[in-house]
């Protein structure tokens, strides 16, 4: 039990801080002080050696005011890379440490030990394994090293429910794991959909060259999981369904190149390159579907708030946020083939009482999944790990997960 004398102190050590988890960071940090809990969170910046596998995976980096910079040593070895953090050694007068659930912070290792022996507690944040492992030797052993940390620390911050479980099967009590439910800024992405007006949709319009037909949309990193190619494939096939069907591509990333050049292939067909924050939002209420046949992470929120059903497939490599993914009832989920997903999409686009009934399912889960419940939930997480008293099971025990059959629609 923590000393009821002294305010406890929680560090969260982090590998990069991009701008889509600053909102999260700020609300918990006002969260636990409400309830007397002191937090400290350090970060390092990205490398420069491999930009646009960086700029990839973390988006734009920003600092933080109350946040610790500390420096990252980052060795690349061909597509892989580790990162060694000079953590400072205060960091070990802390109650509870956090740390991200990553084989390539090797420095974590270390601070875990010291961490140990200065008789301090730990807690591990993260997946519970490696979700896009592909059986290389590589993976499987990194997965094993995992799992075999995995079940040493005193409590765990899972993304969602089926990462709590996935972490209970591997021994770890259930009782000592919190899912957190992983979330972004869903509140602003709501609050600037609903200011747009009409007038600002037709000067959208007019750039795009947009015709009156329904337009679908793609939004997120340019890269091999994202499974382009089949994406071109759907949309040329939903183009002869629906004869004046059109397409919007936001993100960028190793493939963008491929994007731009179907774009110029094909005049329906719009690539607006990155647009970071709100700037999305109004391509988004231009557009009647999220089409996403590959990996589904927190793309899967804007999909919510701003109300653009998403269908995507059984696809075998999605991120955790798939969770929240209920078909049938706020998005749709097909089978893993060209044709099942065609037909899932131009059912939606052509079927408005189903698109309807997507769109309320879209609203309602967003009041959900916000920065507010991750931030109130985390917090109780480390309440529980610190001992400093007792709350709710149902805010740290694996939530079931309600999914209808994929192949519905």
């Amino acid at each position: 039990m923590t000393n009821s004398l002294k305010q406890p102190t929680v560090s969260i050590v982090y590998r990069f801080l991009p701008q889509w988890r600053v909102d999260f960071f700020d609300q918990l940090r006002d969260v636990l002080a409400a309830r007397k809990i002191h937090l400290q969170l350090l970060y390092g910046r990205g490398t420069k050696s491999h930009p646009a596998r960086h700029r990839l995976k973390w988006g734009n980096e920003v600092d933080l005011e109350w946040g610790r910079v500390v420096h990252n040593h980052i060795f690349a070895f061909g597509s892989y890379e580790i990162v060694w953090q000079s953590l400072p050694a205060d960091l070990y007068d802390s109650d509870l440490i956090v740390f991200m659930q990553e084989n390539a912070i090797v420095s974590n290792y270390w601070a875990e030990c010291r961490a140990r022996l200065a008789g301090k507690k730990i807690a591990f944040w993260g997946h519970g394994g490696n979700l896009q492992a592909r059986g290389q030797w590589i993976d499987r052993l990194g997965d094993s090293v995992k799992k075999a940390a995995s079940t040493r620390v005193d409590w765990w911050f899972a993304y969602t429910s089926s990462v709590a479980r996935r972490v209970a099967s591997m021994g770890y009590p259930p009782e000592r794991i919190t899912s957190v439910e992983n979330a972004i800024d869903t509140e602003g992405l709501r609050a600037a959909f609903e200011r747009l007006q009409s007038a600002d949709l037709d000067r959208y319009k007019r750039e795009l060259g947009l015709g009156k037909g329904p337009v679908g949309i793609f939004c997120g990193a340019m890269y091999q999981d994202k499974r382009l190619p089949f994406l071109f494939a759907a949309c040329c096939q939903l183009r002869e369904e629906i004869a004046d069907f059109e397409m919007i591509f936001i993100g960028d990333g190793p493939q963008a190149d491929q994007v731009q050049e179907f774009c110029d292939q094909h005049p329906w067909a719009h690539y607006v390159g990155r647009k970071s924050g709100l700037d999305r939002v109004p391509y988004f209420k231009l557009a009647k579907v999220f089409l996403m046949p590959g990996l589904v992470g927190l793309a899967i929120l804007d999909s919510f708030a701003l109300q653009t059903p998403m269908v995507t497939t059984d696809y075998r490599y999605h991120s955790p946020e798939i969770d929240y993914l209920e078909n049938g009832v706020n998005g749709m989920q097909t089978g893993d083939t060209l044709e099942a997903f065609v037909h899932g999409a131009a059912k939606l686009l052509q079927d408005p009482s189903l698109r309807q009934r997507l769109i309320e399912g879209c609203r309602v889960t967003a009041r959900r999944y916000t920065v507010a419940n991750m931030a109130s939930r985390f917090a109780d997480g480390i309440e529980g790990a610190l001992g400093v008293r007792s709350f709710s099971a149902a805010a740290r025990q694996p939530a079931p997960v309600m999914r209808s059959n994929a192949n519905n629609h």
